[in-house]
């Protein structure tokens, strides 16, 4: 049973705001340097959107990566503690 299968509304969710970049003529771009005169140091332009964050990790075992496109993991290790 995968996300098709899954009714989503359904899972605890959270409402967070993302910034996707806005619409541009061209490609976006950063310089990593001074730009050349006249030209901004940044072509990006931040445009929020306000989405839901659902909770999967109820659905985490019925997740593919190959279906999905992604999938939920945990700790690479129960050593993990042992760095923070």
């Amino acid at each position: 049973m995968g996300l098709q299968q899954t009714n989503i509304e359904s899972l605890p969710f959270v409402t967070a705001e993302l910034n996707y970049l806005a619409p541009i003529p061209g490609k976006p771009r950063t310089y990593a340097f001074d730009p050349p005169p006249g030209e901004p140091q940044t072509t990006n332009l931040p445009e929020p959107h306000r989405v839901p964050i659902f909770d999967a990790r109820l659905i985490a075992g019925n997740l593919s990566l190959d279906r999905e496109g992604f999938a939920l993991a945990g700790p690479a290790s129960d050593r993990s503690q042992e760095f923070l």
